[in-house]
């Protein structure tokens, strides 16, 4: 009998540490009571899995991507880029290395504001009388000094 008791006793005791280790899964994802441990746990499961899907795919070798990094920001100044500064990099990406799309994991949500345009604008509206004659000139300075229609 000393054996059949010890065998129910280990398989008890795992199944009663299986019941914890759901309940306490259970409760993190329901956010009843929220664990450092499990969210942790949960990371390291995913980063393996993650890794282990990804190291079966061979990459395509068309594909390049281009990261900014600190010899870049070291040579080319602080982020963000102007705009013509972007617009070099794709006519260089296109023009010199071929390439057929490219894409941008960043947002350009406001237009580049230009110095000379904006001391132009102040000019027009500190001498109203020379508004007619600034606009000839805005006109040819916004056509030159559009980035953002440059970079487009």
């Amino acid at each position: 009998m000393t054996k059949h008791w010890r065998r129910w006793a280990v398989k008890a005791f795992r199944i009663g540490v299986g019941l914890t280790f759901t309940a306490i899964a259970l409760l993190n994802v329901l956010g009843l009571a929220p664990s450092e441990v499990v969210t942790r746990l949960d990371s390291l499961i995913y980063d393996i899995r993650l890794k282990a899907s990804t190291a079966e795919v061979e990459l395509d070798p068309r594909i390049l991507i281009v990261d900014i990094d600190e010899f870049s920001l070291g040579e080319l100044g602080r982020w963000p880029w102007s705009r013509d500064v972007m617009s070099q990099l794709v006519t260089r990406l296109h023009d010199d290395l071929g390439a057929a799309v490219i894409s941008f994991d960043i947002v350009f949500a406001e237009a580049q504001a230009t110095d000379s345009m904006d001391t132009l604008d102040l000019i027009a509206q500190a001498k109203p009388e020379l508004a007619s004659q600034l606009g000839q000139v805005q006109s040819l300075v916004k056509s030159t000094f559009d980035r953002d229609a440059q970079f487009a």
